[in-house]
């Protein structure tokens, strides 16, 4: 297990859920800055499925022309994220047809998670409670894997 910051744990003791998607949306459109980005929370995104996703933060960006697409999950657990959390949000990228998905949790991610994660090239971020402390977990696939 991915130790847990003491400040990320206090945090997840105090926030709730909805004023941590809050607190990420904030910090997005801090992140974005200049680019021209439209940043959503709680949207409902229709996918190829039928089904109805609300995403805890969404950035719609254009580059080119090309729409694109980057679903945000907010994780305010007392716990690490664990692997069911990275497979709800692998499925919701595959119905929506999103082109990124990041999993910004309190307390960290455990080593499965983290696994699955990097497979699928879903960014982590450990988010320790201030704009300046954001751990980015590298999810980037190894070469070894592109065959």
């Amino acid at each position: 297990m991915v130790e847990i910051d003491e400040l990320g744990e206090l945090a997840a003791r105090l926030i709730t859920p909805q004023g941590y998607e809050a607190l990420v949306e904030d910090v997005c459109r801090q992140l974005i800055g200049n680019v021209d980005a439209k940043v959503y929370r709680n949207k409902n995104y229709c996918g190829i499925s039928g089904h109805s996703h609300e995403i805890d933060v969404a950035v719609e960006f254009e580059v080119s022309g090309l729409r694109l697409l980057v679903l945000i999950e907010c994780k305010a657990l007392k716990r690490p994220v664990g692997i069911e959390e990275v497979m709800v949000l692998l499925q919701r990228l595959r119905d929506t047809g999103a082109h990124k998905g990041v999993i910004i949790s309190l307390a960290g991610f455990r080593k499965g998670a983290i696994k699955i994660a990097r497979a699928n090239g879903v960014a982590l971020v450990h988010f320790r409670g201030a704009l300046g402390s954001l751990a980015w977990i590298s999810t980037t696939r190894s070469s070894a894997n592109t065959g």
